[in-house]
């Protein structure tokens, strides 16, 4: 066959496959009956629903008049219940009058009558569940609705720009009124809302100039912001705290200098945006009966100075208290379960904050820019730390996260420039990029033995300067880990529990030298570390630590595994029980019980205590206990070790 006559061929097919998806194209819908025009929903259930004409509902505005929707139509010799009336099915037919709408139809989409300004009234059968949002949407001649039992939510904007709705009665199935859903419907003079109702979306009655009777009843729990400005039933309300039943709406007008303000007992809940931007407010006292502090409700209220949330506060909205930029402290309630998105994200005057254990979740940027914050605690019960949580907390130099966190998310502790420690709780799984980007750690202590996914720990200033502590036996896991393999400084830490002062186990890690963290697992924390110091230039391995518990203070052998305690002559012996030294520190070292002086290892040793002694000449080999060079390194052959000195259970050995 000649090669041209083929190509011929070709493109005669692809010139019909082109005319052929052009034509798909122009159209909207799948079968016309009678002037209306459908989309197959189902072939199965064999149901459709009304739809316009064109490819797009704007190239052709078919309906108009009176049109009745049957309850079934027959296509191809199948009969196909209606359903439904699609998105968009009548939008600016402006010369529509009625509609007849069947009991088969259990939903109308979006749009599906905006601008239809002739239409004057709809009937809505009791099959309909769902109205999609802005369903009746600027229908300026629409005078009166039937909402039936079957709609349970009004949707955003279904009656905006009604001018002509003079009444609407709301059945006691619907929970939620949208936003918008009744605004600028300016014939509009009374409203009764359902004790069903919970919920009053933004804006919803907005902009009702004639909206003189408002009846809201105590169901209602949420009343979104702009509800009802613009109406002369709020115009009339005096200046100040609004209140609707037990809901604190707003503040009216223009708040003075310095004021102060006592939410009633009895409220339940602060509505969104109710104090937002209030620069001019300086302290709020909220009651107990409030459960809810909804989002933005003191957003940019720039004077508020300290804020205390009750207990009986369980929900905190997203950027709740944002830029109070003087808010130097708050007191979360033990009861709230998250910390939303940017709750307290530009604080920058807040310097502590400690996250209950009833929290699980903080969110995105929660505490973004807080630059102040130099405290942080962070309760057992968080399982995830957001995106940008402590984003540029420039004055955190410490973080302890607890055993419970799984995931640390992205940049959660971003440019938090004064961090130089970090502990990860044995839990955590994966920490998202950047987790601590900016920050200038020196030291990372991991308790999972599992290393973690993700780089989060990544810098190169971190891999150069930090140690990084892993558990015992956990090293080469670490090493061989994308991320975690390019420390330079990694230790193993000897997960060895010391029955200590009340009952608390604490791990030494690093227990081999002086360079060592000291952890306590009952509160999964760091212990208070004041020094580190060896008693003598003979005697090396005999460091010891200055651990504070409360008010007291204990002295403890790491190679020993055991404490101080002081005799009469002012020298020290060691105890399996802990004792209570009076330990001061000095700008050279410290002192104990007023007459023993030591010195920080880095500044050399002068003390005027004896040294504990104890290295053996023999007894090393066949060791059960692990053994341990004087560098940390645990000897895998103890049977066969070269000459030098070995630490085996807090002694010391020499091999010769």
């Amino acid at each position: 066959m000649p090669i041209v006559f083929i190509m011929k061929k070709l493109r005669l097919w692809f010139s019909a496959v082109v005319l052929l998806l052009c034509s798909t194209s122009l159209f909207a819908h799948d079968f016309e009956v009678e002037g209306i025009y459908y989309n197959i929903t189902s072939s199965v259930d064999f149901t459709a629903e009304v739809t316009y004409r064109g490819g797009e509902y704007y190239e052709s505005n078919e309906y108009s008049g009176s049109v009745t929707i049957p309850e079934s139509v027959t296509y191809n010799g199948n009969a196909y219940r209606v359903s439904g009336i699609g998105t968009y099915a009548f939008r600016d037919c402006t010369g529509l009058t009625s509609i007849e709408i069947p009991n088969s139809v259990t939903s109308i989409g979006n749009q599906a009558f905006r601008n239809c300004s002739l239409l004057t009234s709809v009937t809505i059968p009791n099959s309909v569940a769902n109205i999609g949002n802005q369903t009746f949407y600027q229908c300026s001649n629409l005078t009166s609705v039937e909402i039936p039992n079957s709609v349970t939510s009004i949707g955003v904007a279904v009656f905006r720009d009604c001018t002509s709705l003079t009444s609407i009665e709301i059945p006691n199935s619907v929970t939620n009124i949208g936003a918008s859903s009744f605004h600028n419907c300016t014939s509009l003079t009374s409203i009764e809302i359902p004790n069903s109702v919970t919920r009053i979306g933004s804006s919803a009655f907005e902009g009702c100039s004639g909206l003189i009777s408002v009846a809201v009843p105590n169901s209602v729990a949420r009343i979104e912001d702009g509800a009802f400005f613009g109406t002369p039933w709020y115009n009339n309300q005096s200046d100040g705290v609004v209140y609707i039943n037990d809901v604190l709406y707003n503040y009216k007008g223009t708040m003075p200098s310095g004021t102060s303000v006592e939410i009633i007992e009895g409220t339940v809940s602060i509505s969104p945006n109710a104090f937002q931007d209030c620069s001019n407010l300086v302290s709020v006292t909220i009651p107990n009966s409030v459960t809810s502090i909804e989002e933005y409700a003191f957003d940019g209220c720039s004077g508020l100075t300290s804020v205390v949330i009750p207990n009986s506060v369980t929900n905190i909205g997203l950027f709740a208290f944002r830029n109070c930029s003087v808010l130097a402290s708050v007191a979360i309630s033990s009861n709230v379960k998250s910390i939303g998105d940017g709750v307290f994200r530009g604080c920058a005057s807040l310097t502590s904050v400690t996250i209950p254990d009833s929290v699980t979740y903080i969110g995105y940027g929660a505490f973004d820019g807080c630059s102040g914050l130099s405290s942080l605690t962070i309760g057992n019960s968080v399982t995830s730390i957001g995106p940008y949580a402590f984003s540029g907390c420039a004055g955190l130099t410490y973080v302890t996260i607890p055993n419970s966190v799984m995931s640390i998310d992205l940049s959660a502790f971003r440019n938090c420039t004064g961090l130089t420690s970090v502990t990860i709780g044995k839990n955590v799984l994966s920490i998202g990029e950047n987790a601590f980007d900016g920050a200038e750690l020196r030291t990372v202590v991991s308790l999972n033995p599992e290393p973690p996914t993700g780089s989060g720990v990544s810098s190169t200033y971190t891999y150069n300067h930090a140690t990084l502590y892993v558990p015992e036996g956990s090293y080469w896991a670490y090493a061989y880990t994308k991320g975690w393999g390019e420390f330079v400084h990694m230790k193993e830490i000897a997960m060895t529990d010391e029955a200590l002062a009340s009952s608390k186990a604490y791990m030494i890690a690093d227990a081999k030298g002086c360079n060592y963290t000291v952890y306590d697992a009952g509160k999964d924390e760091l212990v208070n570390v004041e020094y580190t110091f060896a008693l003598d230039e003979e005697n090396e391995g005999a460091c010891w630590t200055v651990m504070k518990d409360g008010g007291k203070s204990y002295l403890y052998n790491i190679g020993a595994k055991k404490f101080a305690a002081m005799n009469e002559d002012g020298k020290l012996s060691l105890s399996d029980a802990p004792v209570n030294l009076d330990i001061t520190t000095t700008e050279s070292g410290l002192s104990i019980n007023g007459n023993a002086r030591m010195f920080v290892l880095n500044d050399k040793v002068d003390v005027d205590v004896t040294a504990i002694n104890g290295i053996t000449a023999d007894g090393i080999n066949g060791a059960d206990t692990p053994v341990y060079n004087l560098q940390g390194m645990k000897m895998q052959n103890a049977d066969n070790l070269p000459a030098g000195i070995y630490i085996k259970g807090g002694k010391k050995y020499i091999i010769k």
